[in-house]
């Protein structure tokens, strides 16, 4: 059984403000592989062997409705945009939090505005699907990817008149819904925009070279799915989860709770994931690498100053000469 972690935001020079025992002896220990840094949508456009932008709406929409199929589909994801000084700057969840019912009734409100031009689907509270009856180019990063960055450097391309056109309709009429009145007179953010991003149909997947796909993002899921693996929400408790899988094959988890601090510039609560990563994951998996419950271990790191893959099995634990160090070390 070869288990494969991909954890995002893990080796970008911070201090975890401890020691991580576990994940240091994997650092040191594994055999070590260097690429160009990426974000993690095209790491798993590439891993999954499909050139080109990621279609992040239709594998979406494929994971909670299963129509992805027909038409063209984007990510549409309710944010709040904050004005700083002199400049636009995007807040998306977590920095807020938007509830099913709220999430609900703004969509009920666009779609009843749009009509079948732009529909959509709040597929989960902060993550939405839309359909569009005609597509169009559209670059755009993902909202993690644009977090606190002025709007002006990171603002969708492609078809430009025509997302700022739709995206100016939208604000319009979002500024004036009654969920967002009650939202500030909790003293909450409004949801003032979408964000668009992921735009394109539903591509054609080769097999996936993975047995299982675990994550709670739907777009990891959706890939995992679209390319014939079977995919799960992530487990939460590792022991179990190794005894459910196949005795044989590749299995692939998405540990992407550290990007919404790194994007924030949160260390305390990067501090607090970390270890609860290497608690949760990282000890338990380097000991049933010990144990032979599981025959190879990889980590990948697909950002940061470089993208990494660290590859550990049983006998590289005797390289007692590569010594463990603090994953801030340089």
């Amino acid at each position: 059984m070869h288990v494969e972690l991909v954890v995002p935001s893990l080796l970008l020079g911070r201090s975890p403000g401890r020691r991580l025992p576990a994940l240091e002896m994997i650092l040191a220990r594994a055999q070590r592989r260097r690429e160009a840094s990426m974000p993690l949508e095209a790491w798993l456009m590439e891993a999954f062997s499909l050139p080109g932008p990621c279609p992040a709406g239709a594998l979406t929409r494929l994971v909670h409705g299963g129509d992805a199929a027909e038409g063209s589909w984007l990510r549409a994801d309710p944010v709040h945009l904050l004005q700083r000084r002199e400049m636009l700057v995007l807040a998306p969840p977590p920095a807020i939090t938007v509830r099913e019912d709220e999430a609900r009734a703004l969509a009920e409100s666009i779609n009843a505005h749009f009509g079948d031009e732009f529909r959509v689907h709040a597929d989960e509270p902060t993550r939405w699907s839309a359909r569009l009856v005609r597509g169009g180019a559209l670059e755009a990063l993902a909202p993690l990817e644009a977090a606190g960055r002025n709007l002006n450097a990171v603002l969708p391309g492609g078809d430009t008149k025509r997302w700022h056109a739709l995206a100016n309709e939208l604000q319009m009429l979002l500024h004036a819904h009654p969920a967002n009145a009650a939202r500030e007179g909790r003293g909450e953010r409004p949801v003032n925009s979408l964000w668009l991003w992921g735009a394109g149909p539903l591509p054609a997947f080769p097999a996936s070279r993975w047995q299982t796909v675990w994550s709670d993002d739907p777009l990891a899921r959706g890939i995992g799915r679209a390319a014939g693996a079977r995919d799960e929400p992530l487990a939460r408790h590792v022991p179990e989860w190794l005894g459910r899988l196949p005795v044989d094959g590749r299995h692939l988890a998405l540990l992407d709770s550290l990007r919404a601090p790194q994007a924030f510039d949160d260390a305390a609560e990067w501090s607090k994931e970390v270890a609860r990563l290497e608690d949760e994951w990282f000890e338990p998996l380097l000991g049933a690498l010990r144990e032979g419950r599981i025959d190879m271990l990889t980590l990948h790191v697909p950002d940061g100053a470089d993208r990494t893959s660290h590859e550990l099995v049983p006998g590289d634990l005797r390289r007692f000469w590569k010594r463990p160090k603090p994953i801030d070390a340089p």
